[in-house]
């Protein structure tokens, strides 16, 4: 004979909610207690300048900018029809003087790339290393 279990007809019982809230409240105190304060600017990576030096030289003025356009049928320099040969002549004297000067190579949509390529050849055997190529719609 096979034995029933017994429904008492009541749910299964459940943990008293009082005790969970006060544990939770005493590890809320706890971590809240023991954190340490974040100070911001401890993280802040700060170099303060030193003493200004004895005798201040005025800031070098930056040379002017050498203008170079590739168009499709010609180069120009400072807007002036120039050929190829002139172009690195005047890019080597410009070298010679300083190399920090700065070549905006203005290329034309319908330039081809090998007329660009000519130009980058020239900046590098004068030594300019400093370009910027823009395209001119």
């Amino acid at each position: 004979m096979a034995r029933k279990k017994r429904n008492l007809g009541g749910e299964a019982a459940e943990p008293p909610m009082s005790s969970m809230i006060d544990v939770v409240f005493l590890l809320l105190i706890y971590f809240v207690y023991t954190q340490k304060e974040i100070i911001p600017e401890a993280h802040l990576a700060v170099n303060l300048p030193g003493p200004p030096p004895k005798t201040q030289t005025p800031p070098k003025e930056p040379p002017p900018v050498i203008d170079v356009r590739v168009l499709s049928n010609e180069y120009q320099f400072m807007n002036v029809p120039i050929r190829l040969s002139s172009l690195r002549e005047r890019l080597e004297q410009f070298g010679m003087k300083d190399s920090d000067y700065t070549v905006m190579i203005k290329t034309d949509v319908y330039a081809t790339n090998q007329r660009l390529v000519n130009v980058l050849d020239a900046c590098k055997k004068a030594g300019l290393n400093s370009l910027n190529i823009v395209t001119l719609y």
